[in-house]
């Protein structure tokens, strides 16, 4: 969707009973996370983009002016400065966890 990209290999924080849920299923909320995080940070930017000069007029102008702008969210969303993404990976991870059916202390099945 976006030519821009979150590093992958950023860890996502603890969450207490994170370990029950899979690495991919952690890995899969914080990236969900970290994109409504550069997603709410471009809507707050509103059209800076659109205010860099020669970016008025052409069509070229108008898609470097949403680049720029999608790499500054995406910039802002991956240093974390704000905590959005934080917070809601640790919601998500919290209620993935409650979700889960847990095994019985008598269930020596596996």
């Amino acid at each position: 969707m976006n030519p821009v990209s979150f590093d992958t290999t950023k860890i996502p924080p603890t969450v207490a009973g994170a370990e029950r849920l899979s690495a991919a299923e952690r890995q899969r909320l914080w990236g969900a996370s970290r994109e409504l995080e550069a997603l709410f940070n471009g809507y707050l930017l509103g059209d800076i983009g659109e205010k860099l000069p020669g970016t008025e007029e052409s069509t070229s102008g108008k898609i470097y002016a949403g680049l720029f702008k999608d790499a500054l969210s995406r910039n802002l969303a991956d240093g974390q400065h704000n905590g959005i993404a934080r917070q809601l990976y640790q919601s998500m991870t919290r209620q993935a966890v409650s979700a889960q059916p847990t095994k019985p202390l008598n269930d020596t099945t596996t």
